[in-house]
């Protein structure tokens, strides 16, 4: 998957690739986490050792031919040029040809909690600023683990993160459990981070944006 020509063509909102599940705007020990946990060493997108890797895995399973395979995602304009994108990547990249198909949101999220799924659309934002709102998500048994993923070393470094008072510590727990998540296990693969575009005129003054990209107006005010 090729994340800068999906957020310059397809999206065009701004988005940043993304080679983690973590996003910009988290806070880590003592500045952002993704400053002091760089994604860039996860993955790189690497065409000719996705190939070895497809060849490698297909004879381990003993195919001669790639099984079909479908990308589901909700009914959305958006997310059916994104998946139309990525199947099209996969292709031209790959040689594969992955069919797409979208559901009604409901019958779509249905689908997921039952694992009844190849590979699925997804989109995650926080309710509070820490990198746990992201990442404790994929422990076994969360209600909002649809990949099926259980991993017990992925689940002690998420455990170990509520005990840890020292914020060095705890964010090292945190970019060891993403690794997992990303690098060695591959559950889920991160294409671009939410970001915000916005004007706001010169004597508008004191608005400022929280974590999650809400605009805070408490403190906002006019000048002449």
């Amino acid at each position: 998957i090729e994340r800068q020509p999906i957020v310059d063509n397809v999206t065009q909102g701004g988005q940043l690739p993304a080679f983690g599940f973590v996003p910009p705007g988290i806070k880590g020990a003592s500045e952002e986490f993704r400053k002091e946990h760089a994604d860039s060493g996860y993955f790189t997108e690497n065409v000719e050792e996705a190939k070895k890797l497809l060849e490698e895995g297909m004879k381990e399973e003993g195919y001669t031919t790639l099984p079909e395979i479908t990308l589901l995602y909700n009914s959305s304009e958006a997310h059916q040029k994104i998946a139309l994108a990525v199947a099209d990547m996969w292709k031209r990249n790959l040689g594969v040809d992955v069919k797409t198909q979208n559901q009604e949101w409901g019958v779509f999220l249905e689908n997921r909690k039952q694992l009844n799924y190849q590979i699925a659309r997804a989109g995650w934002s926080a309710d509070y600023n820490d990198p746990i709102n992201f990442l404790d998500m994929w422990t076994t048994g969360n209600g909002n683990n649809d990949s099926g993923y259980s991993n017990p070393e992925y689940d002690a470094l998420i455990k170990a993160t509520r005990s840890e008072s020292d914020q060095a510590k705890r964010m090292e727990e945190f970019a060891k459990a993403e690794k997992l998540l990303i690098q060695d296990d591959v559950v889920v693969a991160p294409i671009y981070y939410y970001t915000n575009v916005s004007l706001t005129k010169p004597n508008v003054k004191g608005i400022a944006l929280d974590f999650s990209g809400a605009i805070d107006f408490t403190r906002a005010y006019l000048t002449q």
